[in-house]
């Protein structure tokens, strides 16, 4: 593959300081073109880092795999092979590692991710979504702010070389954040079938829907995610206060909605009879069972008054085995490190969002400014 691409200061920052802000509109060439100009050192340096596994999973035969990753998009989401085209242009870099290194969740899942989130539906500010991605410790990361001419516009996480994300809001502000939700006794089996890789899910939710309802009728009706066992859990809030978890994984969408204001997500399904088939009937990590019961006891011993600083304080929290903010190496809890921390305020189209873990670093205010769009 060609890697090669014209010297550039890198545009991503180190944690601690203050985000790139990338923003593009018009086509998905033109927006794909715009970061690949803007951006093509932090490509690179994206490429390099998960290169190695790259090369595990193509054994050798890279062409064969980027034929294979190319046909599906062009089936199933045409617009990001749009983008993808556009970023390979605007940099210099082959379009074969910029599609590879977009898919780098179906070729390699990344395991040791404990990725929380928590909907509230009504603080003193509106609805409020949180999010901690424990993504590893990387400087790869930016703000993005979209406008594509097909589709709404969206203010999300960035990862250098990437067309997706796994958090953001839209102009009609429909919120999601995630976590993932892979099954262990599945996860890598070949050959990989097509279908909608399951790290797209977020963004594809705000890019085509306008609410909570439009994106779980949406959610239902992509099937199936792919790689085998790779999936996701969505959870949705928007304006109006509707708030939803949707578990996809496979042919599977399981929507749940708790009845007191307040949605988690930590890696594993409160509906039984998925959570029974994603272990293969054995026990739900530890891990993931100690993040949920951290966060329903933080939630009774705050008597139904969730505040947004009930939030923050859970979004950094320290506590037990079920600590939300974590250290990577350092946390004796085990795996993952709380790179970006976000708190979405739908009515507002406005996210805050931490360069670093929020334990230690405040959080960075920024607003989705296109006007919606038949609101």
């Amino acid at each position: 593959m060609n890697i090669s691409a014209p010297q550039q200061q890198r545009q991503t920052t180190a944690k601690g300081e203050p985000f790139y802000l990338f923003r593009a509109a018009g086509s998905d060439y033109d927006i794909g073109l715009a970061k690949g100009r803007e951006m093509a050192a932090d490509i690179l340096a994206a490429w390099d880092l998960f290169k190695p596994n790259m090369d595990a999973w193509t054994r050798g035969r890279p062409e064969e795999t980027c034929e294979w990753l190319r046909r599906n998009l062009e089936l199933h989401i045409p617009w990001m092979g749009e983008q993808i085209r556009g970023m390979a242009d605007g940099s210099g870099i082959s379009e074969d590692t910029v599609m590879v290194l977009n898919h780098y969740g179906v070729l390699w899942s990344g395991g040791g991710l404990f990725c929380s989130s928590v909907a509230v539906r009504e603080t003193e500010v509106g609805p409020v979504l949180g999010q901690n991605l424990d993504i590893g410790s990387d400087d790869i990361y930016f703000v993005e702010e979209l406008r594509p001419a097909d589709g709404f516009a969206t203010l999300s996480d960035g990862m250098a070389g990437m067309c997706w994300s796994p958090t953001g809001v839209n102009e009609r502000g429909l919120a999601v954040a995630s976590s993932m939700l892979g099954s262990p006794r599945r996860e890598g089996a070949r050959p990989v079938p097509r279908g909608f890789p399951f790290h797209f899910l977020p963004r594809l939710v705000i890019r085509h829907c306008a609410d909570v309802p439009e994106a779980i009728q949406y959610l239902k009706e992509l099937t199936p995610t792919i790689p085998p066992g790779g999936g996701y859990q969505l959870n949705l809030l928007d304006s109006a206060g509707n708030m939803a978890v949707v578990d996809k994984i496979e042919e599977s969408a399981v929507v749940r909605q708790r009845q007191d204001g307040m949605n988690f997500t930590t890696n594993f399904s409160l509906d039984a009879e998925l959570e029974n088939w994603r272990t293969g009937g054995g026990e739900t990590e530890p891990n993931h069972a100690a993040r949920a019961r951290n966060i329903m006891d933080r939630h009774r011993a705050a008597q139904g008054s969730l505040s947004l600083q009930w939030l923050i304080d859970t979004m950094r929290g320290h506590e037990g085995d079920g600590r939300l903010c974590r250290h990577g190496t350092e946390d004796t809890g085990g795996g993952g490190y709380s790179r970006l921390s976000f708190l979405y305020y739908p009515r507002e189209r406005r996210a805050e969002i931490t360069n670093g873990r929020p334990c230690c670093n405040e959080y960075q205010e920024f607003k989705l400014e296109t006007p919606a769009r038949g609101a």
